[in-house]
């Protein structure tokens, strides 16, 4: 006998919610993370859910998990996650620009200078 499958609850706004941003989100990471919401909520196993979306049941299960805490915004990546920009946007914006007008090819001066 199995564990008993734990299916969250959307309102007809959540759902709608999730499913925009499983469609129509411009990071792959939270598109993802909605899906995973969704077909948790259509009573699917974390093992299937794993599978469907090609990782293991730990990251489903935190993911779920941190979706009924937060709602959607948990689903989010939090400020200063990934990799920090190599340029600064300010400084070296007019710095680009002068190297790339003078030489296309060596644009790895900018963080040389």
């Amino acid at each position: 006998m199995g564990r008993k499958v734990k299916k969250i609850d959307l309102t007809e706004l959540d759902r709608a919610e999730l499913t925009k941003g499983y469609k129509s989100s411009n990071s792959a990471v939270y598109s993802r993370r909605c899906h995973m919401v969704l077909l948790k909520s259509q009573g699917k196993t974390s093992e299937e859910i794993a599978e469907i979306v090609s990782t293991t049941i730990q990251p489903v299960n935190r993911w779920c998990n941190r979706y009924l805490k937060l709602g959607v915004l948990g689903l989010e990546n939090k400020p200063g996650q990934g990799r920090k920009p190599i340029l600064n946007k300010k400084d070296d914006k007019e710095k680009v620009k002068a190297i790339v007008k003078k030489e296309r090819q060596q644009l790895k001066q900018v963080k040389d200078d």
